[in-house]
């Protein structure tokens, strides 16, 4: 598996966005491209799993542009802060990257799955049997 590391990526002025900078979870998977690993809740130019290219520049990555969209379906689910930090909720999870999936919980409790676009596997009947188990 390639070494996810954290990348400090800005995006520079255009018409459609104003200067940004934030450090992100990423794996290198050429040169000048990186693979982002995580999502950027309030940023809508790149998403979990999209690859960027980019330009290193000094201690940060200058982003060009998307070169390949995400592989990943998404769910999302908002979740009580009692379900959000559960066993029962960690035990699903855990099996869920065991199939291959990867998940991330933001702002306490809303929880993104993404699961490779070949999987037919739907989330949504787990979750709501943990969320009643949980009371």
């Amino acid at each position: 598996m390639d070494e996810v590391f954290i990348a400090r990526i800005r995006v520079p002025d255009s018409d459609d966005f104003k200067d940004f900078r934030g450090e992100f979870e990423v794996v290198k998977v050429a040169p000048t491209r990186l693979e982002i690993r995580e999502t950027a809740p309030f940023i809508e130019l790149f998403t979990f799993g999209d690859t960027i290219e980019v330009e290193p520049h000094e201690n940060e990555f200058l982003f060009k542009e998307v070169v390949g969209r995400s592989r990943y379906r998404t769910f999302e689910f908002l979740l009580s802060e009692k379900v959000a930090e559960s066993t029962q909720l960690q035990q699903f999870v855990d099996q869920l990257v065991e199939r291959g999936g990867h998940w991330e919980r933001l702002m306490s409790g809303w929880l993104l799955i993404h699961l490779p676009e070949d999987s037919d596997y739907d989330p949504s009947n787990d979750i709501s049997r943990v969320v009643n188990d949980v009371g």
